[in-house]
């Protein structure tokens, strides 16, 4: 069984297909920012979401269902 060689999964980007080998370092100083910022944008969506299904009266103006 062969097993992956994936490094440097923490400090820098995820990219098992090595596709930003040929980018500068500013590029991907941009994509890690990039991507953190997306994540937290998609965390708190959901919690907007969660927020929204679970308590009564957290959307303003909302019709009753």
């Amino acid at each position: 069984m062969a097993s992956l060689d994936i490094q440097n999964m923490v400090p820098g980007l995820f990219d098992p297909f090595n596709l930003s080998k040929n980018k500068s370092e500013a590029a991907l100083a941009k994509g890690r920012a990039s991507e953190l910022k997306n994540g937290r944008l998609a965390m708190i969506g959901f919690m907007g979401l969660y927020a929204e299904a679970m308590i009564e009266g957290s959307v303003p103006l909302q019709p009753p269902c």
